[in-house]
């Protein structure tokens, strides 16, 4: 689970040979309670022979996301005109991401606002966004629970503004409505998904403007002084 908040996980696959009830009842309460696009599955490990035959391995779903089977039966035609334009724009940005050497990492694109990459540290992400209403792009940091981290890197404005060469929004931590204290530093830019002849420079934007962030911000949050 540290393992997989640090590099961002959409899934997470638990195998073991037996799960306890509790094991069952955790796996049940995150896959209820995580955000949208987290899965989590608990697999029980068999190895089964029959008769003279060598050893096969068989894996028993314990526990999966209720949503699962339907979500992997989902067709386009379910999704609207604007959640496709989104799938497909995140595809063309993951494809641009493996096709260069880059610190950022190719994910599975989903039909959302926006699009996570880790940056290295648990409780610490990036995330690019399109945001349809105000027509805008944008490139964050989100500070998950930190507000330490938030203040230490503040102070450090003028210096990580110079290095990313552009102003930045700092939005101080804010309760969220699991109790958290979560911050984001972010840089906007004006773009609408609705413009495909555009995208080639939106991607361009996102790509060049996410390394800085991760080079920028990867170097300082690994030699934060409370951690």
């Amino acid at each position: 689970m540290a393992y997989a908040a640090g590099v961002d996980a959409d899934i997470i696959v638990w195998i073991a040979p037996r799960f306890n009830d509790e094991h069952k009842d955790a796996f049940q309460w995150l896959n209820s309670n995580s955000r949208e696009g987290i899965d989590l599955f608990a697999i029980r490990l068999e190895v089964w022979r029959i008769g003279d035959s060598e050893p096969a391995v068989r894996f028993n779903p314990v526990e999966e996301p209720s949503e699962w089977k339907e979500k992997a039966k989902r067709t386009s035609t379910e999704l609207s005109d604007r959640d496709k334009r989104r799938e497909e724009f995140w595809t063309e940005f993951r494809d641009r991401i493996d096709s260069r050497p880059t610190p950022l990492s190719a994910r599975k694109p989903r039909p959302h606002h926006y699009y996570s990459n880790p940056i290295g540290k648990a409780g610490f992400h990036m995330s690019f966004a399109v945001y349809a209403d105000e027509h805008e792009l944008s490139v964050t940091l989100i500070i998950e629970d930190d507000v330490e981290a938030y203040h230490e890197l503040e102070a450090e404005r003028d210096e990580i503004e110079a290095d990313i060469g552009d102003s930045l929004v700092w939005v101080e931590p804010e309760e969220t409505r699991s109790g958290k204290m979560r911050s984001r530093i972010e840089l906007r830019t004006d773009g609408n998904l609705e413009n495909r002849d555009a995208w080639d420079s939106y991607l361009d934007w996102f790509i060049e403007n996410g390394e800085k962030f991760h080079d920028t911000f990867g170097t300082r949050i690994q030699q934060l002084d409370h951690l």
